[in-house]
């Protein structure tokens, strides 16, 4: 069997860049291929903080001892938390006479998907302002011509921030690790209304159609089953108490629950291959079982369970969660 993709992201993004790069055929001149090896060892190369710091002409630049972090996530206390469904979003995108870009653009922006502002929960660790200023572009930025491109921006994104072994070794890796979760879904459902869009359109052509169904193959077969794992991971947060103790944990399940819930109407329209369905449907049951066994303390005794929401405006997994 193949090793869970949690257990090291980093090789398993060198793996995808492997991978890309000879199914496709890139990295033949000598500047792509400079770029796919950046890429291949970016985790490795961003946390090395030996070679950061060295420097003999002084001390090093870190020279505080790391201290153990409390609890940095806690509950959301705005009053503006709502959340609009992948299904609602799709339903104004493809009915008749409706502006399908505009209503695309709504649906993603903070009024209506999940934000770090908008969650359930909250980290009270805050990034520095270009760091911030970075994640505010991917967080607009759209999708990929190559669908294999995608994915291995996902992967990447794992690597760097959601790696266990470093995910809370300071207040700005959670800081990182929580926005990272947030640009996961985002991307996600950018990438997905984007091209369920224009499968749902009756006039569309042949061709166009299996460019949009290649994209969805991969988010849905490649992409969903490493983000399912690796979030499910950090929200177990198996043999690491500190990834408790910090909250990262709640914010992860919650990324966990919207990742599942937008993808299963893409599931639904759209016709994927048997390999597809069965790393999808794999990863999706396995990380929600886990999700239920460790991730979720028991409730306590006397509570109530909160009734789901009616209406397919709402993300209900989200809100039982």
């Amino acid at each position: 069997a193949d090793p869970e993709p949690s257990a090291d992201p980093a090789a398993w993004l060198s793996e995808a860049v492997r991978r890309y790069v000879e199914e496709s055929g890139a990295g033949g001149r000598p500047l792509d291929a400079e770029v796919f090896d950046f890429v291949s060892s970016s985790s490795a190369r961003l946390w090395d903080v030996g070679a950061r710091t060295a420097d003999s002409s002084g001390p090093k630049t870190y020279s505080k001892a790391p201290v153990a972090l409390a609890n940095l996530v806690d509950a959301n206390q705005s009053r503006n938390l709502d959340v609009r469904s992948m299904e609602s979003a799709l339903r104004e995108v493809c009915q008749e006479g409706a502006s399908g870009e505009e209503a695309a653009q709504t649906f993603l922006g903070p009024g209506q998907s999940p934000t770090h502002r908008a969650m359930l929960h909250i980290s009270s660790s805050r990034l520095e302002h270009v760091q911030g200023f970075v994640f505010g572009l991917l967080e607009d930025a759209q999708g990929y011509p190559d669908p294999r491109l995608e994915v291995l921006f996902l992967y990447q994104c794992c690597a760097m921030f959601l790696d266990l072994r470093r995910v809370v070794a300071d207040k700005n890796k959670v800081a990182l690790a929580a926005r990272t979760l947030c640009l996961l879904v985002l991307f996600c459902r950018r990438v997905l209304l984007q091209h369920l869009a224009r499968v749902g359109r009756l006039d569309a052509d042949p061709g166009d159609l299996a460019a949009e169904a290649e994209h969805l193959e991969a988010m849905l077969g490649q992409a969903l089953p490493h983000l399912c794992r690796t979030v499910a991971a950090l929200a177990c947060g198996v043999e690491r108490p500190d990834v408790r103790r910090s909250g990262l944990w709640k914010l992860a399940l919650e990324a966990l629950i919207y990742l599942v819930e937008d993808t299963l109407p893409a599931v639904e329209r759209c016709p994927l291959r048997p390999d597809t369905l069965s790393a999808y449907w794999e990863a999706v049951s396995s990380s929600l079982t886990a999700a239920v066994r460790v991730a979720l303390p028991p409730p306590a005794a006397g509570t109530a369970p909160r009734p789901p929401a009616e209406t397919v405006d709402s993300n209900v997994l989200a809100q039982a969660i």
